[in-house]
Formats: structure tokens, sequence, C-alpha cells
């Protein structure tokens, strides 16, 4: 996984948002005519909502070993070695455990970094 790098927020908005159209768009008119508008709406957003990620770094830990890693997987760059295609060299693999709250699909999100301006009176 590459936390933060895998697609673009708008994206992942924008297609929960087509979802949730979607899935009123679906429904039967008899039944969106008789349904109880405010838990209809609880529904949906229990459904769809997204909520913010809060991260415990205060509870970080790192885990490592070592694994047999494909000579493909590695940088053709990599002169400490002669590499061979089809053969495996140990390597360290490190895993960081994040703890977090929220929902995970926002993990592989690009955050929006631009902040709108303030617009003078």
């Amino acid at each position: 996984m590459n936390i933060f790098f895998e697609s673009e927020l708008s994206e992942f908005l924008n297609s929960l948002r087509g979802q949730t159209k979607a899935t009123v768009h679906n429904e039967l008119a008899e039944y969106l005519l008789n349904v109880n508008e405010e838990e209809y709406a609880q529904h949906l957003l229990s459904q769809f909502r997204v909520d913010p990620l809060r991260i415990h770094f205060e509870d970080m830990y790192v885990t490592s070993r070592e694994e047999n890693i494909p000579g493909e997987r590695f940088s053709r760059f990599n002169f400490d070695r002669d590499l061979m295609r089809g053969k495996s060299y140990p390597k360290q693999v490190v895993r960081y455990h994040i703890p977090y709250e929220g929902t995970k699909e926002l993990l592989y999100c690009v955050p929006n970094l631009a902040c709108p301006q303030k617009q003078s009176r």
C-alpha cells in the first residue's frame, strides 16, 4: 500500500457521490413515496458517510523480518550484487503499523493541499 498516494481524493468523493445517487435512483418510486424521510436519510448517511482520519502516531510501532525477494523486484540500478532473474535474495523487510480511526479509503487518497484563499471584502 502506498499511503496517501494511490488515487485522488476528488475521484473517491465523486465515486461515492455517484454511488449515493445511484442508490436513490434505483429505489422503487413507491418505496420513496412511503418511506420516512428522516430514517431514509440516516440509512444513506450510515452507508455512505466519510469519517475523517485520526491517526494515532503515539501507538505506532515497527516490525522487521528477513524475507527472500525476487531479483525482478530490485531496481536495475542496484549494483551491490549481480542480480539474476528468477533468483531470490534475502533482504530486510520493514513494516510500519500505524493505528487509525476513520474511513479506510482515505488512506489511499492524495490529500488536497490547496487551501481556498480568503476573499477580501
